[in-house]
This record gives C-alpha cells, sequence and structure tokens, in this order.
C-alpha cells in the first residue's frame, strides 16, 4: 500500500541540517514499520542500490525500490523490523533486527534475527544491504503439503468405453 504521509525532504533536522545516517536509517524503519513505501523511499537517494538475499535480489533506483516495498507490504501482513543492536561509523549503518511477518497468503508467521547494513550520504539512503534468514522466508511462503493434498478434491472415475 502506498501511504502518502507528508515526507520532508530532504530530512532535516529542526535546525535545518542533514540528519546523520543513523537518525535517516532509524526514520527509515519507523516509515517501514508503518508499511509507508513512499516515506520509505523518500529517504533513499535517485540511485539507491538495495541487495537482499545474499545477491539473489538486487534492485537499483528509488522507484523501483518503492513498488518493491509496496508489493511486499501487501504481502507481509504486520511486517516489522526491531532493531536489537546498532553499530555506526561514518557513513555506514549497520542494524541488527528482529524480523517479524505474516504471508498474507499463507498465514504463516515468519520471525527471525537478521541485519541491514545501509550507506547514508548527505542524508540519503544509497546502499541497503539486507542479510535476512532465507529459509525462514521460505518456510513461511511455502504452503503446507498435507493441506494442500486434503484440499484437492479426488477426480471423478472414468467409465470404460467399448
Amino acid at each position: 500500500m502506498l501511504t502518502g504521509g507528508p515526507v520532508r525532504w530532504p530530512p532535516n533536522d529542526t535546525k535545518g541540517e542533514p540528519l546523520e545516517p543513523r537518525q535517516v536509517v532509524e526514520a527509515f524503519l519507523g516509515a517501514f514499520n508503518r508499511h509507508d513505501a513512499v516515506a520509505c523511499a523518500a529517504l533513499c537517494a535517485d540511485d539507491v542500490h538495495f541487495v537482499a538475499a545474499g545477491g539473489r535480489e538486487e534492485i537499483d533506483g528509488r522507484m523501483v525500490l518503492l513498488t518493491d516495498l509496496a508489493l511486499s507490504f501487501e504481502r507481509w501482513a504486520k511486517w516489522t523490523l526491531t532493531p536489537s543492536r546498532w553499530t555506526c561509523a561514518g557513513d555506514q549503518v549497520v542494524v541488527e533486527v528482529h524480523n517479524y511477518a505474516i504471508c498474507d497468503e499463507t498465514g504463516k508467521t515468519r520471525e527471525a534475527e537478521d541485519c541491514m547494513v545501509f550507506v547514508v550520504r548527505h542524508g540519503r539512503i544509497v546502499e541497503l544491504d539486507f542479510y535476512f534468514d532465507s529459509a525462514a522466508t521460505r518456510d513461511a511462503n511455502t504452503r503446507d503439503a498435507m493441506l494442500e493434498i486434503a484440499a484437492t478434491p479426488e477426480p471423478e472415475p472414468q467409465l470404460a468405453t467399448a
């Protein structure tokens, strides 16, 4: 879902100065937890580079990231990223997060401890690497095979014709 809440751009503190990298990431996580893809994208550079799943998913560009987030928020109900540990050095911010979500399609919960690495320059996220437990995601996305079999109707018997 695209929410259209007010977005200050560029993100500044109350004195008009660009936010520090950690403040930008805190704002991103806040918008993420509200499922506000527009606000998340507003905190990113036009040419933001996003990598997830060990490089299996790569996204380049703010508008592509906006679309991907909006679709993901539709698929994963109650998706939240709760920071548990921060490491900040210069323009890099590493955040360990508790990742909780419910897959709308299967109703299964995905819960794991994951890691996000942000690079923030001039108040904008320019790179985001998301390291997550792909098995937890796969399990939440996978329908229970026994339930699928039980829900499948038996085929009608065919009469032999001579």
